[in-house]
């Protein structure tokens, strides 16, 4: 398998930000990007509405990976890079995902507890369940 680094994405400034350091990691390591978002169906009920269905929903996931991507590819117009949309509770699947990289790179809000405004709840929670190596950057 090919080396790669692996970048969580999300609809959030800070995930953009950990694509463009996953990008500029990847080729100090001579690797591949690779971008994955995690579809989290059913939505959690702080975000779900009863007008979006999982169609609808694996269609946004899809078109935020492309863009993610091609802004990726505007500002590193070497970086290989690919995208993978994952279905589950993002820090499980992310771990998972993170396990054939060489780097797993998320950006991280800080939104909630001492430890969350340092890595986020995910970054938490993935960092507990995976080997590799975990960056977390602050978009800014």
């Amino acid at each position: 398998m090919p080396r790669h680094v692996t970048a969580g994405v999300d609809s959030s400034p800070e995930s953009l930000a950990a694509a463009h350091w996953a990008a500029r990691e990847a080729a100090l390591r001579d690797a591949r990007l690779l971008l994955v978002h995690v579809e989290e169906w059913p939505l959690p009920l702080a975000v779900a509405a009863p007008t979006i269905d999982r169609d609808d929903h694996r269609r946004w996931a899809h078109r935020l990976l492309d863009a993610a991507a091609a802004e990726v590819r505007v500002r590193h117009p070497d970086a290989e890079v690919t995208t993978r949309l994952l279905s589950g509770r993002p820090p499980a699947a992310l771990a998972v995902e993170a396990a054939g990289s060489e780097l797993l790179v998320l950006g991280s809000r800080g939104l909630d507890t001492v430890a969350g405004a340092l890595m986020g709840s995910v970054g938490t929670a993935v960092i507990g369940a995976t080997e590799v190596p975990v960056v977390v950057v602050r978009a800014g």
